[in-house]
């Protein structure tokens, strides 16, 4: 099992380090979650049934610990440019904050990660499809569904403040 995750980790690190220095912003917390990302891959990987497709296996461990990571940090200021003119001061900050996080979280798990792969870490649909080993169809369905909810979901926390 370890000579899996020792060949994984020659391969994949790299992506893997990219990967979590888009979302979270800061190489050096990337590189602590990528480390923790194959330390989580080495407990949890069953050696009788290795994934179809690593790379996006080990993508969706670093995403989950990414979105772990931004919790804690409070870092979901991001994502507001996408639907919100920047706040103009701190509190508008947390509130808008708080509010797009609450929103995230009541996506299902595989819609926000397609919005965080798409919106914030710049996959295009083909890739998270050829990642997630997923039909490019499917993928895009999702996104557009997942995007429609969201800017449901926060038009609602927010008093259809959204254009």
């Amino acid at each position: 099992m370890t000579q899996v995750i020792s060949q994984w980790f020659d391969d994949y690190h790299d992506a893997t380090f990219r990967y979590l220095t888009r979302i979270v912003g800061q190489p050096e917390q990337a590189a602590d979650l990528v480390q923790e990302t194959f330390l989580r891959a080495m407990k949890v990987l069953d050696p009788a049934v290795l994934p179809a497709v690593p790379q996006a296996w080990l993508f969706r461990i670093a995403s989950n610990l990414a979105l772990d990571h931004l919790r804690r940090q409070r870092r979901w200021s991001w994502f507001m440019r996408s639907w919100q003119p920047e706040a103009n001061n701190f509190a508008q900050n947390v509130e808008i904050t708080q509010a797009i996080r609450g929103c995230l979280a009541k996506l299902k798990p595989q819609d926000a990660e397609v919005l965080l792969m798409v919106h914030y870490a710049g996959c295009s649909p083909a890739e998270v499809a050829k990642l997630n080993g997923e039909e490019l169809g499917a993928v895009r369905k999702r996104l557009s569904r997942a995007r429609d909810r969201f800017r449901s979901l926060y038009e609602e926390e927010r008093g259809h403040e959204v254009s």
